[in-house]
């Protein structure tokens, strides 16, 4: 049985709220995450040019820890240039 992409953006809404506190959120966003559910409910994720064509340079990357929000690390992957000398920016 298929389901109607308009109930499937609306259930979608509607977990992605109860996992993100529902009673937190304000009305204009709650009316905001829905539409960008029906917006989005067709879409699949499609990797860009930029994450699958090779580097032209050799690099080195790692996993890195670039803050905290409400007591998580926020981590994220820092690539450079292997032959890359300090110091960086940031």
């Amino acid at each position: 049985m298929m389901m109607n992409s308009r109930l499937v953006a609306l259930l979608a809404a509607l977990l992605i709220c109860r996992a993100a506190d529902v009673t937190a959120m304000t009305v204009d966003e709650r009316e905001t995450l829905v539409r960008t559910a029906e917006a989005h409910a067709g879409d699949s994720p499609v990797p860009t040019r930029a994450a699958t064509t090779r580097p032209v340079a050799d690099v080195i990357g790692k996993t890195v820890v670039y803050g905290r929000l409400a007591g998580q690390a926020l981590s994220g992957y820092l690539v450079r240039p292997s032959a890359a000398k300090g110091p960086y920016p940031g």
